[in-house]
């Protein structure tokens, strides 16, 4: 079956029973594919620059952008069609050259004629996305670095039967769940697979071979209760996580146990260093900085076992913070089905907040929930913040207020109450977006429901209450100040949220797995 890109899709993951014979084999194909990966797209670049130097396709650009279905759009499409061809830079050509680099160098006696035409579509894809800023510029991949090999189509040399995936005499079994207790592996081998990809991943100094089935269809489902309506506003920072329905508010941080690890990664990255210092001391200046130029670097044995520590840490952690970020994502589907959030900047989430973001991935959440949501027939609309401006609205006043980073508690204009948590606020304004635009008359209707959830106790928030105390004040607290407000809270009507009575009979406070969730009685739903 060829691909289809309109059809819904999704990937089940295998593991694979490869034998000790076919290993020898695997890692020659792999490197072969890397050559041939690294020589399309160098070519790929050239052919790149000479597309973007001709006069064709400067006059294309100069042509109006018109509208979406246009004649104006449709012929500045063509007119950048025609350069392409003129460059040779289009799929197909690369997918050809590709096959002749292949027939002209070694790799000929390892890959077949399927396999080079997707390291060919591969390749240009990266550089279709660089050409168009959706990304950086494409980088050669070293032999460790190139980790996928897939079929063109499950026709190909590399294909699925019979529980097994073939490529080309090598004959690799699935490893299967004996117990498989919701059937899910049952149900997805099920549905008709478009093609095989073959991954492998280091672990413990041994390559570790799986197979992706990219399987038609929807992904079948693990026995989750999902919600059948509502809509959901979700307040995205680099560590925390801001979600509120008609019935429940909370917040809650990314991935605890990720988190949790950073210690360890840094005392290995620590060694690394140490180790390298000590076995290069000639690559460094006098003040501790590297020289730059240096190629010959010496690696200890210790040192390459320390490396691939912290490369099996690595790969542990990544798969421990896909896990979480389901998890979470599931806990939310189960609240509402539609959900909005902003658009914000992951690039600059990535400059200002690097290690948080690094540790928590909230981009890859995301993708998760908005894959989620559009599976269980909702969806994950994320609107302009410039439009917007979620943080700066107060709807007691109906003004815009610029609030600087540190001050994470909304004040209220006029006589409009105390402050409630400045990430919970803005979730709770996302939901009365409609096309870019914020619904204050919604707002405004829905407040005197939603202020029980919203209005959350400040020592109650978690992590937040010296930041709060700097934002309102202006000036850091001693830390003595900071004792005596702790001792307060423990004693005052907005300390211990788990030992005391609800202050009214519409709110409830369950802390659950670090997550503050606050539900009406209408349904307390447990996360």
């Amino acid at each position: 079956m060829s691909r289809s890109p309109t059809s819904p899709t999704f990937v089940a993951e295998f593991p694979l029973s490869v034998p000790r014979s076919c290993e020898g084999p695997l890692e020659r194909r792999f490197r072969a594919g890397c050559h041939v990966y690294n020589g399309v797209l160098a070519e790929g670049l050239k052919r790149l620059g000479l597309l973007r130097d001709s006069k064709a396709w400067q006059a294309a650009r100069a042509l109006p952008k018109g509208e979406t279905g246009s004649p104006e759009r449709k012929a500045r499409a063509q007119a950048f069609r025609v350069a392409a061809i003129a460059a040779g830079f289009t799929a197909y050509q690369l997918r050809d050259f590709a096959v002749a680099y292949r027939k002209g160098c070694w790799a000929n006696d390892h890959l077949g004629s399927h396999d080079t035409q997707a390291l060919g579509f591969r390749a240009y894809r990266a550089l279709e996305q660089y050409l168009y800023g959706l990304r950086g510029r494409p980088r050669f991949k070293r032999r460790a670095q190139f980790s996928s090999m897939e079929g063109f189509s499950n026709e190909a040399v590399i294909r699925f039967r019979a529980g097994a995936v073939h490529w080309d005499g090598l004959v690799m079994p699935l490893l299967r769940d004996a117990r498989d207790k919701d059937q899910w592996e049952r149900d997805a081998l099920a549905c008709p697979t478009k093609f095989v990809r073959i991954v492998r991943r280091r672990l413990k100094g041994r390559w570790r071979y799986c197979a992706q089935l990219v399987q038609e269809g929807k992904a079948p489902s693990r026995g989750l209760i999902f919600a059948q309506g509502g809509t959901g506003g979700l307040d995205l920072g680099p560590s925390t996580l801001a979600a509120v329905t008609e019935t429940v508010a909370l917040k809650t941080g990314f991935c605890p146990k990720t988190a949790d690890k950073a210690k360890e990664v840094r005392l290995l990255q620590r060694k690394l260093d140490r180790s390298r210092r000590a076995t290069n001391p000639g690559n460094y200046h006098p003040d501790g900085t590297a020289k730059q130029g240096c190629r010959q670097w010496v690696r200890s044995v210790h040192y390459r076992q320390a490396q691939s520590d912290l490369a099996d840490l690595q790969a542990g952690l990544s798969a421990e913070r896909k896990r979480e970020h389901g998890e979470l994502a599931n806990r939310l589907m189960a609240l509402a089905r539609d959900w909005r959030t902003e658009d914000v900047s992951y690039l600059s989430f990535q400059k200002n907040f690097g290690r948080s973001v690094g540790k928590r991935a909230p981009s890859q959440f995301i993708a998760t929930l908005s894959r989620k949501a559009e599976n269980a027939g909702g969806s994950l609309v994320a609107f302009s913040t410039r439009t917007t401006r979620l943080s700066q609205f107060d709807h007691s006043t109906g003004t815009y207020v610029k609030k600087p980073l540190l001050q994470r508690l909304h004040v209220f204009g006029g006589d409009a109450g105390a402050p409630v948590d400045r990430d919970v606020y803005s979730a709770f304004l996302a939901r009365f977006v409609r096309v870019g635009q914020l619904d204050t008359r919604q707002v405004l209707a829905a407040w005197p429901h939603a202020e029980p959830l919203v209005r959350l106790p400040v020592s109650s928030l978690p992590n937040c209450k010296r930041r709060a105390l700097r934002g309102l004040g202006g000036r850091k607290p001693s830390d003595r100040a900071v004792r005596q407000s702790k001792a307060r809270s423990t004693k005052g009507d907005s300390g211990d949220v788990v030992g005391r009575k609800p202050e009214s009979p519409g709110k409830t406070l369950v802390p659950t797995n670090g997550v503050l969730l606050v539900s009406s009685p209408a349904g307390i739903p447990c996360l």
